[in-house]
């Protein structure tokens, strides 16, 4: 299962993967299926958070709602861009719609490292990551 930050202090360090969105259920679901990677988690509730977390260097990976406050994720992933050393970024958008459909195609020409609409294929979601996070070199911890 993924640890908190404190639950890892003891051994090398994992992928730190940052969760972001305003909704704390989605939140909490988002961390139930992580369970089983070998991974540290944090959240952040807007992509603001999210956009600091990158400039701190604190992050491997980020799996962000489409819809927030403050900074939203497409924002999130044109912010990004910019940014050096951005990690990948997986966008979720709450429910199956068309205009859902419009937005995740927008976060792949922003450059999503993956978009998906809930109700999420766990399979589909954690092989992606796995994918994402197998990409990253090992840290030694002396970062």
């Amino acid at each position: 299962m993924c640890a908190g930050p404190d639950e890892h202090a003891s051994r090398s360090p994992s992928s730190r993967i940052l969760i972001v969105s305003g909704d704390p259920k989605a939140r909490a679901d988002w961390r139930s299926l992580l369970e089983g990677q070998d991974c540290v988690l944090s959240e952040a509730e807007n992509g603001e958070e999210a956009v600091h977390a990158i400039k701190a260097g604190s992050v491997d990976l980020i799996i962000s709602a489409l819809k927030m406050m403050k900074i939203d994720g497409l924002e999130l992933l044109r912010v990004a861009r910019e940014l050096p050393a951005s990690p990948p970024i997986i966008v979720i958008a709450h429910g199956q719609s068309e205009m859902n459909q419009i937005y995740l195609r927008s976060a792949h020409v922003l450059g999503a490292a993956g978009a998906y609409m809930e109700p999420l294929d766990a399979r589909d979601v954690k092989a992606r990551i796995k994918a994402l996070l197998g990409l990253k070199p090992k840290r030694s911890g002396l970062l």
